[in-house]
């Protein structure tokens, strides 16, 4: 039985690497007469495919998490209630990076979470903080209001 079990692995991981390497030279008989295109195709004797190298990771710098922090407190202000994703298509960044700054903006009281419940999915929503006791709230151009 075991034999059996490692013939079938083997089997399926040579299928595998046929598929790969057709696929591969199709995709180089495709490109070969666009030389910026050209797919380098791997060294000979090997069964593995090119690996593909992953995206350099940028780090935005201070200033850069200052200005998206404003700007999700304006969309927030101008528009409350829009979930993570919302606010994540509106400023252009990834919705994992972007939480950490909606928790800053949170905790520095520029911005309330509040937690939903819809058909058993929970999303969090975000609105802007109520105006402290005795601080005049600044009028919204949203609503019309005159200053």
């Amino acid at each position: 039985e075991q034999e059996l079990r490692r013939l079938i692995v083997n089997f399926v991981a040579n299928v595998r690497i046929a598929t790969q390497r057709a696929a591969l030279r199709s995709v180089q008989s495709a490109f070969a007469g666009v030389p910026d295109l050209a797919i380098a195709a791997p060294a000979s004797g090997t069964d593995a495919l090119p690996l593909r190298r992953p995206a350099a990771r940028r780090t935005r710098t201070a200033d850069e998490l200052a200005s998206v922090r404003a700007q999700l407190a304006t969309l927030i202000r101008d528009q409350p209630g829009q979930s993570t994703a919302e606010l994540a298509r509106a400023v252009g960044i990834p919705g994992g990076k972007l939480r950490l700054q909606l928790r800053q903006l949170a905790e520095e009281g520029v911005i309330r979470i509040e937690e939903r419940v819809n058909s058993g999915l929970r999303r969090h929503i975000y609105l802007a903080a109520e105006p402290l006791p005795g601080h005049r709230a600044e009028p919204s151009m949203a609503t019309g209001a005159a200053a």
